[in-house]
């Protein structure tokens, strides 16, 4: 079973992207701003992050800047999910990285999500 890390500031977001997550069979846990899920992310790797751009203490474009710099963390798969979908936004975050746009639907998400692993999950 896959673990992925929701970073989202706002509660009910992220609580209901955890629960989407785990009805579809992921384990799921969720922090609040970058620098919050940095740590957790060197305590227990999940297998994906979902980070939101607009957090606060550390915003998820510096968080993808840390992650980057970090050879434990650098090939995490991330799914960028932002209500500011500019173009500035896209360029910072990198052409390849994939992005869904607030609001999305639940199918969408979960779509992007499976994306994100190319590899059936182990097990």
């Amino acid at each position: 079973m896959r673990t992925l890390l929701v970073v989202e500031d706002e509660f009910a977001i992220a609580e209901g992207l955890k629960a989407v997550l785990e009805d579809a069979g992921y384990r799921a846990a969720t922090a609040p701003n970058g620098r919050a899920a940095l740590e957790l992310m060197r305590q227990s790797r999940p297998d994906a992050v979902i980070v939101d751009l607009m957090l606060p203490v550390m915003s998820g474009l510096l968080m993808l800047r840390a992650m980057a710099d970090d050879p434990a963390l650098r090939d995490l798969p991330v799914l960028v999910i932002t209500a500011l979908a500019t173009p500035v936004a896209r360029l910072q975050i990198g052409p390849d990285r994939p992005l869904l746009t607030k609001p999305f639907r639940v199918d969408a998400f979960l779509e992007a999500v499976a994306a994100l692993f190319p590899e059936p999950a182990p097990g």
